[in-house]
């Protein structure tokens, strides 16, 4: 009897335990549910995530040397995230290969900066998918820059770049713009969710990077900066209002240099100035202007005369040297340059600057017996 009675007991305990382990859950669940966000757009720029695609290219070990430069999944994001060095990145325009004059410039960028990690960015078409590596037509130039210890070669599907992002429909509404307006917003892109310096390709490097350019615009003349070297910490607020300005304001397809216009607008609303001399006196802009002659020894104006075979001379290039002295780069304005041939043992003054900046890529330029080809 007393046995049956204790049975009971236990069994009925047991009843109000489970009662108790139901009631409990389902609390938990309610509240759980309560607490949920709205489902509306985030206030915060999505992290990038880039990826090619995983049928078409090997899987590298750690991003960078030349068998294993392809990047799958979030490797990208995750090597940059994971790297307290400072970052340079530089990159092809979509669907262009490496050029040869554009190769000597990685190169010149590493050797001068070796505590930076170099990030060379291949994008293709947004229509395509990378090539691979080795059967790219650039493969010469790249072997010898992805054997140096701090450049990284990645090959990237362009349009991946904008997935999650905060300008995906803005790239889609106007896919078919100019190449230079989508540089402009991928540079915006990775330096707000990376922070770094960006250089263009145009850019031969002389000296380090690494005092004074932070969170930094270039000066271009006629009261314009340009988009052609930015350097910013993460998050920047600069880049805040210029994506905003890109996603609400910025056409692809417009037929001025918007790029400029738009940065330098943007550089004075924040700063609240209406002349660039005056954004370096505001501090709490976090912005400053970087002298255009640091970059610009010879404008563009000049550099059909300085750059051309009508001047050669001795001298020629001791003069532009001495012009140099001060400089961190030197815009090689290859749109004006890079056609002409010369005699080969006659080499203009800018081929001097090659050779001592970018030894290795200075040796891959194609000569025959009389001329040689830039």
């Amino acid at each position: 009897m007393l046995r049956t009675a204790l049975v009971c007991c236990i069994y009925r305990c047991r009843l109000h335990y489970l009662a108790l382990v139901v009631l409990c859950a389902t609390i938990i669940a309610f509240v759980a549910v309560a607490r949920l966000p709205e489902s509306r757009p985030s206030p915060r720029f999505s992290k990038i995530v880039l990826y090619v695609h995983p049928q078409s290219h090997n899987v590298p070990v750690s991003g960078s040397g030349y068998q294993n430069s392809t990047v799958t999944g979030t490797l990208f994001a995750k090597a940059l995230n994971g790297s307290s060095s400072s970052k340079l990145f530089l990159t092809t325009e979509p669907g262009r290969t490496l050029t040869r004059r554009q190769a000597c410039v990685v190169q010149s960028a590493a050797l001068h900066n070796p505590t930076f990690n170099v990030h060379l960015l291949l994008l293709s078409h947004p229509s395509q998918i990378p090539v691979p590596l080795d059967t790219r037509e650039d493969s010469l130039f790249l072997k010898p820059l992805s054997r140096m210890r701090n450049v990284h070669i990645w090959n990237l599907q362009t349009t991946d770049l904008f997935l999650g992002s905060y300008l995906h429909s803005w790239l889609e509404r106007g896919i078919s713009g100019r190449p230079d307006h989508l540089m402009d917003a991928i540079k915006a892109l990775v330096l707000w969710n990376f922070g770094g310096t960006f250089l263009d390709l145009d850019f031969l490097v002389l000296r380090s990077f690494q005092h004074h350019l932070d969170n930094s615009v270039l000066e271009y003349g006629g009261g314009f900066l340009t988009t052609r070297f930015l350097s910013f910490e993460k998050g920047h607020p600069l880049l805040g209002v210029w994506l905003k300005d890109f996603n609400l304001n910025y056409s692809p397809d417009e037929v001025v240099d918007f790029g400029n216009v738009v940065l330098t607008r943007n550089v004075r609303n924040l700063c609240n100035v209406s002349s660039l001399d005056e954004v370096g006196k505001r501090r709490t802009c976090k912005v400053d202007v970087i002298p255009g002659k640091l970059f610009y020894p010879v404008h563009r104006r000049e550099a059909d005369d300085i750059f051309s075979n009508d001047i050669y001379s001795p001298d020629a290039s001791q003069h532009l040297m001495s012009r140099t002295v001060n400089s961190y780069a030197i815009c090689l304005w290859s749109d004006i340059t890079s056609g002409i041939a010369y005699k080969r043992n006659y080499a203009p003054s800018y081929v001097a600057f090659e050779r001592r900046q970018c030894p290795d890529i200075a040796r891959l330029l194609p000569c025959d017996d009389t001329f040689c080809h830039p």
